[in-house]
């Protein structure tokens, strides 16, 4: 690791050290600064509502709470003001967490260009499978290329036409949200279909079905 772990660990407890003191500065002077409790709720009611709903539906992932990284700022910023080398300690966690985020793949945004640039690389006429709630992405690369089916009435309807097809392709993107039994990879296995390519473009997946082909191997 870049940063030595123990310096990471303290910076994040100082932080949030910050954090709870301006929340407490505001909570205690909130007759007196406009919107001070506001600041608290948007902080944290956002946090607890995403932790409550990941219980049945998993959509905890940190970018779906940025909108709340400004109410988390104010109260650190309050939270260092006129304490001893509290402004300092900020500076240097905001640096720190920025050059992770910079630094770290894992941080970077879906590759849908290159995902799709792949899939046009592997076939010149594909056909796509994939849910209507995440296709504008794809859309927006794939420029009409593909022959696309977005939903599973779709796909029930055009059973007797992709029979005759070979080669199926399938992008799983958000399928523990909208396809929770996993119910594409269950119907493409049952009409004789097996998985033998899967390329993973950060966090979108691109996989490659093909008609009694051999799987691939894990």
């Amino acid at each position: 690791m870049l940063i030595p772990q123990a310096i990471l660990v303290l910076a994040i407890i100082l932080f949030w050290l910050m954090v709870y003191l301006g929340a407490k500065s505001f909570w205690k002077k909130s007759g007196n600064i406009a919107g001070g409790k506001v600041i608290i709720y948007w902080a944290i009611v956002p946090v607890v509502a995403v932790i409550l709903v990941g219980i049945f539906v998993p959509v905890f992932t940190y970018f779906r709470l940025l909108f709340v990284l400004p109410a988390v700022l104010i109260l650190a910023a309050a939270g260092s003001n006129r304490r001893w080398f509290m402004n300092e300690i900020l500076m240097i966690f905001m640096m720190l967490t920025g050059f992770l985020y910079l630094a770290g793949e894992n941080f970077h945004r879906e590759n849908w260009r290159e995902a799709v640039a792949e899939l046009h690389r592997q076939d010149s006429a594909p056909v796509m499978l994939i849910h209507p709630a995440v296709k504008p992405p794809f859309d927006y690369y794939d420029r009409g290329n593909s022959s696309v089916i977005t939903k599973r009435s779709d796909l029930e309807s055009s059973r007797s036409d992709i029979n005759k097809i070979s080669i199926v392709w399938y992008i799983p993107y958000a399928q523990p949200i909208f396809d929770k039994d996993d119910s594409t990879r269950k119907y493409l296995a049952d009409m004789g279909y097996v998985r033998n390519y899967e390329k993973h473009f950060q966090g979108v997946t691109l996989e490659k079905w093909e008609l009694g082909n051999n799987p691939i191997t894990q």
